[in-house]
C-alpha cells in the first residue's frame, strides 16, 4: 500500500500542472497499483491528459509569474537547480526585481546581548487572530554575533563585535557578502548613526555612517572602483548651531524612507535634519504645529511616509505624516485619545510613557514601547489599531534594549565577484 501512495505522489510531482478529474485520478492511481503488483501500466491519452506535461513545459511569461511566488531561499538553495532554463530566468535583473516587489517585510525583532560570550537572537512576529496580538517565533535566521543595524531590499547592514571597527553588508537569503574598509572616523559604532540606502538616481547602494557632527557625515557606495569612504560636512556649520548638549547627546540610526530620505531627531523644539542620499544635501525640515516638542515625539516609518508621534498630554498622541519632502507639508492623519477602547488593560497607560516604535499591518497597527522601571527586565509593549480605535497591551515578553528592524528578503547582489560559501559568512548556529 505504501508503494502505491509513494508511486501516486511520484506521478503528481511530475504532473503537478495536469488537470484531473476525480474519475481520471483513480484510474490512474488504481493502474499505477496494479503495475505496482506486477501487472503493465498504460494510461490511455485523452483530450484532457495530453502525453507527458509538466511544469517545465509552460511558457516563460507563466512560469516567471509563479516562480516569483517562493521564498528568496527556496530559489536560491533548490529551485534554480532545476535546469539552466530556469537558473538564467532566477537570475536575471527582471526576475530578481520583480520578487523584491512582490515580496512582503517581516519585522525582525533583535535581542540584545547581555553578556560578551552571548550570540543575538532574532525572532519574528506571528499574528495571532483569535487574540488579537502576535507571537514571537525564532526567525529563519542564525543566531549572529554581529548586531544587525539596519536593512533594505534584503541587504542587512551588520557591525562585527569581534572586530569592532568593520562593518558588513550580507544577503543572508543567497549567502553575499561584502566587508567595508574601516571608516575614517575610526568610530567602534557605539553610540553612532548608521543606515543603508538607495539612490535612486544612480542604482546605488550607500551606507550613511554618523558618527559626529563636526566630523561630518562618511558615506560608502557598495561597488565604488576606489572602495573608499567619502566624507560630506555636517547638517551644522558651526558648534553654536546644535541645539543638543554635545556631551550627552548620541546620534541614533535614522529613519530611512524608502531608502532615499534619511531622517534625524535632534532634540530639537523646532526641527529635525533630513537628507536626500540623491544630492547629499542637508536640511532641516520644520515640526508641525506651535507647540513645543522637544523629546516628546517619536519618528516612524509608516508605509513609505515620515509620521511623527506627538505626546501632546498624558491622555492625547497626535500623528502626524511628511506628505511632500520639498515643501514640508504636514498633515494630522489622527489622534490617539484617552477615549479610545482599552482592551485587556487593567489601566490606562500614561502616554507620555509610550514610545512608538514601529508600524505594522501596513500601518493600520502601531506597537508602542511602555516605559517601565530601570530595574524591569522586560519592557511592557502596547498595540493600537487605527481602525477599531482600541488599544492592547501584548502577551509579549521583549528584553530592554531591543530592537526593530523591517526586512525583506531577496536575491539581490551587490557584485558578482563577491560571493563567499556559506562556511565564509560569518554567522553562528
Amino acid at each position: 500500500m505504501e508503494d502505491e501512495q509513494n508511486s501516486w505522489l511520484d506521478f503528481r510531482q511530475e504532473n503537478m500542472f495536469q488537470i484531473l478529474t476525480p474519475y481520471e485520478e483513480r484510474d490512474i492511481y488504481d493502474k499505477l497499483a496494479e503495475k505496482q503488483r506486477g501487472g503493465k501500466f498504460h494510461v490511455t491519452k485523452s483530450k484532457t491528459i495530453v502525453g507527458k506535461s509538466s511544469v517545465t513545459d509552460l511558457p516563460d511569461e507563466i512560469l516567471f509569474q509563479i516562480l516569483t511566488k517562493f521564498p528568496a531561499e527556496d530559489l536560491h538553495d533548490n529551485i534554480r537547480f532545476v535546469c539552466k532554463r530556469w537558473h538564467k530566468l532566477i537570475s536575471s535583473g527582471c526576475f530578481i526585481s520583480q520578487h523584491m516587489q512582490q515580496n512582503k517585510s517581516q519585522l525582525l525583532i533583535v535581542t540584545p546581548v547581555l553578556l560578551p560570550c552571548e550570540n543575538r537572537q532574532v525572532k519574528q512576529l506571528e499574528k495571532h487572530v483569535k487574540a488579537l496580538d502576535f507571537n514571537l517565533n525564532t526567525a529563519p535566521i542564525p543566531r549572529m554575533a554581529q548586531q544587525i543595524l539596519s536593512s533594505f531590499n534584503g541587504l542587512i547592514l551588520i557591525h562585527d563585535r569581534e572586530h569592532r571597527r568593520q562593518l558588513h553588508v550580507v544577503n543572508l537569503a543567497n549567502k553575499f557578502s561584502v566587508t567595508l574598509p574601516s571608516c575614517p572616523s575610526a568610530c567602534e559604532h557605539v553610540g553612532c548613526g548608521t543606515a543603508i540606502t538607495l539612490d535612486p538616481s544612480t542604482s546605488e547602494y550607500k551606507i550613511v555612517h554618523m558618527f559626529a557632527d563636526g566630523f561630518g557625515l562618511e558615506i560608502f557606495t557598495l561597488g565604488c572602483p576606489d572602495k573608499a569612504w567619502k566624507r560630506i560636512r555636517g547638517p551644522f556649520r558651526v558648534p553654536e548651531e546644535r541645539p543638543f548638549n554635545v556631551e550627552k547627546f548620541r546620534w541614533e540610526n535614522p529613519v530611512c524612507i524608502n531608502g532615499q530620505f534619511l531622517h534625524w531627531s535632534v532634540g530639537s523644539d523646532e526641527y529635525i535634519v533630513s537628507m536626500n542620499i540623491s544630492n547629499e544635501k542637508w536640511r532641516r525640515i520644520h515640526l508641525p504645529g506651535n507647540d513645543r516638542y522637544r523629546y516628546r515625539y517619536d519618528l516612524l516609518d509608516i508605509e513609505g511616509n515620515l509620521a511623527l508621534f506627538y505626546k501632546v498630554s498624558n491622555t492625547q498622541i497626535d500623528v502626524w505624516v511628511l506628505e511632500d519632502y520639498e515643501k514640508q507639508g504636514w498633515i494630522q492623519r489622527y489622534s490617539i485619545m484617552s477615549e479610545s477602547r482599552i482592551h485587556g488593560t487593567r489601566s490606562l497607560p500614561e502616554f507620555r510613557k509610550l514610545h512608538a516604535v514601529t508600524a505594522l499591518e501596513d500601518g493600520h497597527l502601531i506597537m508602542f514601547r511602555h516605559q517601565r522601571g530601570k530595574h524591569d527586565l522586560n519592557d511592557c509593549y502596547c498595540l493600537y489599531d487605527i481602525k477599531q480605535r482600541e488599544l492592547k497591551r501584548s502577551r509579549m515578553k521583549i528584553k530592554r534594549k531591543t530592537k526593530f528592524i523591517h526586512h525583506k528578503s531577496s536575491l539581490l547582489v551587490c557584485s558578482r565577484n563577491e560571493k563567499l560559501a556559506d562556511k565564509d559568512l560569518k554567522v553562528t548556529v
